[in-house]
């Protein structure tokens, strides 16, 4: 019996002080998803490389200072702000870009209407997934 009960403590204090880092914390939040440029490498279902995007790589930073975020589309630098206002949801706005003209700018066009609609996401691992509802629209890793 005394075994019992010092290996169900011992199963108890094990759970208890297992700490796994996600973003659906608001405390790691901050941690896990600011202040790092997260790649594009899928948008709806299509694998984006460098070849397909304009002369730079699609990404974006949060930056925690006044819920802003940056980044590029490809070819224009991207800014605007989020706001992270429960567990697991995003929303950004008052998005901005410059205002260059590139060959191929359609990846860019479709990250700047994703960014419009995106309202949660999911840590997958390093893998950043964005959504509508439950449709997965975007997929990011750190660069």
């Amino acid at each position: 019996m005394r075994i019992f009960y010092l290996l169900s403590v011992f199963l108890f204090v094990m759970g208890c002080s297992t700490s796994q880092k996600t973003a659906d914390n608001t405390s790691d939040w901050r941690d896990v998803m600011t202040g790092t440029q997260w790649k594009l490498i899928v948008l709806d279902g299509q694998n984006i490389t460098n070849e397909n995007t304009g002369p730079k790589q699609v990404h974006f930073m949060l930056a925690e200072k006044e819920n802003r975020f940056y980044g590029s589309g490809g070819c224009n630098s991207v800014n605007g702000t989020y706001l992270h206002s429960k567990p697991n949801h995003i929303a950004f706005s008052n998005i901005a870009t410059t205002k260059m003209a590139c060959a191929n700018m359609v990846i860019e066009e479709q990250f700047l209407k994703m960014l419009e609609e995106v309202n949660n996401y999911q840590l997958k691992g390093d893998t950043l997934v964005f959504k509508v509802n439950k449709n997965i629209i975007a997929e990011f890793i750190p660069n």
